[in-house]
């Protein structure tokens, strides 16, 4: 992973440009009627604010946005993701998620302390398990020293450690 820095303009302009585009679609989808029901979203802790957006719209938007942004890095992302956690913004959040996942195989352990920290901050367990499924499991069935690290995780004292772990033994269908 090259350390390229980016400028916390450039960071403030990723942050304002999928804000504005999340809350044209979150209208968008208002008007016909598509958004997911925000008192079952306020009913799980871990979010600051939230529109209902369904995950397949968000994905959609994950891909539009590395298409976009052919350029996009890793650490880019992660410092968005960063940013992201801080906020608890759910559909911003999870666009980072599915951006990062997004780079598949070019991921690799030097993003395991971002991870960390991440998990170690997040509530909502939406984002854990698709942080789980989409980021860590398959990073972790490159790396065997990752795998004993997300055993001995299913004995944390840890919840949201303990949920990656349990949502990666269901991942793999175990």
């Amino acid at each position: 992973m090259s350390r390229v820095p980016i400028s916390e303009r450039a960071l403030f302009h990723f942050r304002r440009t999928l804000r504005v585009e999340l809350a044209q679609e979150a209208l968008r989808l208002e008007a016909e009627g598509d958004l997911r029901d925000l008192a079952a979203l306020g009913s799980e802790p871990g979010y600051a604010h939230a529109w209902g957006i369904p995950v397949e719209h968000l994905e959609r938007r994950a891909l539009a946005w590395r298409q976009k942004y052919k350029t996009l890095r890793i650490t880019t992302c992660c410092r968005l993701i960063d940013a992201l956690v801080e906020d608890g913004r759910r559909e911003e959040l999870l666009v980072g998620i599915l951006l990062l996942a997004s780079f598949g195989k070019r991921l690799d352990t030097t993003v395991w302390p971002h991870l960390q920290r991440w998990i170690d901050q997040l509530d909502a367990t939406e984002a854990l398990t698709l942080l789980a499924e989409s980021v860590i499991a398959p990073l972790s069935a490159r790396d065997s020293e990752l795998r004993q690290t997300l055993a001995a995780w299913k004995s944390s004292a840890c919840t949201a450690r303990r949920h990656v772990a349990e949502s990666i033994a269901i991942c793999r269908g175990g």
